[in-house]
């Protein structure tokens, strides 16, 4: 109990002290994004190891601008019933500056995206959405793979869209290629213009999900939708 009333604490003090530097120091920020499942805590976590700022760092309602999970794609058709209610909204945009005015962040924001190989995030959001009750069974899951898949789908070609037209303010990393060699997330944050040459990170300091945590599904379960 004691833990938890601190951590509340830190989080408060944390969220005061985004605000007083949000308005009164001229800081370069950064946002991070990802569908879930996809390593966002693991990046976020990376990021704070590098000093950065990172501005969407504590949770907002998940369906407003500015989450690291919103759906920004233009036919909101495509996200699942099942999540409708968490993620549903009526925001479009087509680029950064758009984006940042949406999200009332400061207009020189960068962002980075990180993602995991389509298969491999199918399957992880499908397990996590069978332990957070989404679906009754593991055959339901299944026959909903190929909407949950196009959700995916949606929400990584919107940000590689971005990426390509406005590449010195948007880069995508892979969550894969980032646990393999943490050096290219340094390479990803230079190219935004972040200084972070001398910064050090090693992948044991930053969390992960317990190796332990049991998986239901597995490719073999939805590898007739590649």
């Amino acid at each position: 109990m004691a833990y938890i009333i601190k951590k509340k604490i830190i989080n408060i003090a944390d969220k005061l002290l985004l605000g007083i530097e949000r308005k009164f120091l001229k800081k370069k920020w950064l946002a991070h994004h990802g569908i879930q499942r996809s390593g966002t805590n693991f990046l976020l976590a990376s990021l704070n190891k590098h000093n950065l700022r990172v501005i969407n760092r504590h949770n907002i309602e998940r369906n407003k601008p500015g989450h690291k999970h919103f759906r920004w794609y233009e036919d909101k058709s495509l996200i699942p019933k099942e999540i409708f209610k968490q993620y549903g909204n009526d925001c479009h945009v087509f680029n950064i500056q758009q984006l940042n005015n949406a999200c009332n962040f400061p207009s020189d924001t960068k962002h980075i995206v990180i993602y995991k190989e389509d298969s491999a995030s199918l399957v992880s959001l499908l397990n996590w959405g069978l332990r957070m009750k989404w679906f009754s069974s593991k055959e339901e899951a299944v026959s909903s793979a190929d909407r949950f898949l196009k959700d995916i789908r949606e929400y990584h070609r919107f940000w590689i869209s971005l990426s390509k037209t406005d590449p010195q303010n948007v880069k995508l990393i892979g969550y894969e290629h980032l646990v393999k060699d943490n050096t290219v997330l340094k390479q990803k944050l230079i190219d935004l213009a972040f200084n972070v040459e001398h910064a050090e990170l090693t992948i044991d300091e930053v969390p992960q999900s317990p190796l332990s945590r049991r998986h239901v599904i597995s490719f073999k379960d939805i590898e007739h939708l590649f």
